[in-house]
């Protein structure tokens, strides 16, 4: 009997897994205004990570630091959310209905440099 292959440690990992193996399936479903459903497949999804990941790390993004993730709940909160953790940085999840002040003291405070 052939051995299992080692489960994903983190989660880009399973992220990782999980397009590879549902490829063209719906990763991510909302309903728009006019009640119409539209969303990404898991390629997609990976693929928008991919990019967003890219520009992270070029922008700068260090190991292990935080960047601020400010948003509605949407594919692109989550999106940001997988690709801050894909380029090794450390989500710092804001509250979206916050002041602009409120929110450019918060980010400094947690050494975040990145939104």
């Amino acid at each position: 009997m052939a051995a299992s292959p080692p489960a994903p440690s983190s989660l880009p990992a399973l992220l990782a897994a999980r397009v590879a193996s549902s490829a063209d399936a719906p990763a991510i479903l909302a309903v728009q205004a006019d009640g119409s459903v539209a969303g990404l497949t898991w390629t997609a999804l990976g693929q928008r990570v991919r990019v967003m990941a890219a520009r992270l790390l070029a922008a700068g993004l260090a190991p292990g630091e935080p960047v601020a993730l400010v948003g509605p709940n949407s594919e692109h909160w989550v999106v940001g959310y997988f690709a801050i953790l894909g380029a090794g940085g450390v989500p710092m999840p804001l509250d979206a209905q916050a002041q602009a002040a409120e929110l450019a003291g918060l980010i400094p405070r947690a050494g975040g440099r990145h939104v």
